[in-house]
């Protein structure tokens, strides 16, 4: 499917998944620059989608989970400049959200994209973990994501720019699926567990229609049940049930 432009703020946003990382970080007061300046890299020219001043780190969005090639531009990217970059797969979404380190090969934490307690701005930087768990993780005791406003997302999730590049009344659009990576043959085999995934994709193709807070924050628990109950059947982590992405 083809990225949609999207004008928001006076920026002309080259897809309306990143116009929507806008309104979520607006929502969160957290200061954004898009596409502030090409970087010069070892293997060729690059421009960042966003510059995050406040947190002094880079942010990439993609509509799925990153390619080998553009994880490795995002690594380039980091040890380039010094700064980390936020790998942001998807729509805004309650949970962590790795970054490539500058002088690391892998991600070695994972961040909550949000003012928690104010870090962005008194601290300059976000809440991070060691990225040995992904948030929520009932062995810590934890039944939902610290520190993320389900406001937030629901604002993103369901901005409608009424007055787009053709002045068409407004359509919900959907991101583009992605597909299944790698499912273990098990999976493939097991109903009750391809019923629970495609539970996680109705879900999911709800949540941008969510307007009343209500309405999304039982939304976001249904999805974390299901999730949950997913995790028992096969033992992996909270991004191994993702396998699709948020419409």
């Amino acid at each position: 499917m083809k990225a949609i432009e999207t004008r928001y703020k006076g920026c002309r946003f080259r897809s309306r998944l990143e116009a929507r990382w806008a309104v979520y970080f607006d929502a969160e007061a957290i200061k954004w620059e898009y596409e502030r300046e090409g970087i010069k890299l070892p293997s060729g020219p690059y421009l960042p989608d966003f510059w995050l001043p406040q947190v002094s780190m880079w942010a990439e969005v993609k509509p799925g989970e990153f390619t080998h090639l553009e994880l490795r531009r995002c690594h380039e990217l980091a040890d380039s400049t010094g700064f980390p970059v936020l790998l942001l797969d998807g729509p805004a979404d309650v949970r962590s959200y790795f970054a490539a380190e500058p002088g690391e090969s892998e991600m070695a934490f994972d961040y909550i994209v949000s003012a928690f307690k104010n870090y962005h701005r008194d601290e300059h930087r976000f809440f991070c973990s060691t990225g040995e768990a992904s948030w929520p993780n009932p062995a810590r005791g934890e039944s939902a994501v610290p520190g993320i406003n389900r406001h937030s997302v629901g604002a993103a999730r369901g901005a409608r720019f009424e007055h787009g590049e053709s002045g068409a009344a407004p359509v919900h659009q959907e991101e583009p699926h992605v597909p299944r990576r790698s499912m273990p043959e098990s999976w493939e085999k097991n109903p009750r567990i391809l019923a629970l995934l495609e539970r996680i994709a109705a879900i999911d193709a709800r949540l941008p229609l969510a307007t009343a807070p209500a309405e999304l924050d039982t939304l976001i628990k249904e999805k974390y049940e299901v999730a949950m109950e997913i995790k028992d059947l096969t033992r992996y982590g909270w991004r191994q049930f993702r396998p699709y992405s948020d419409g």
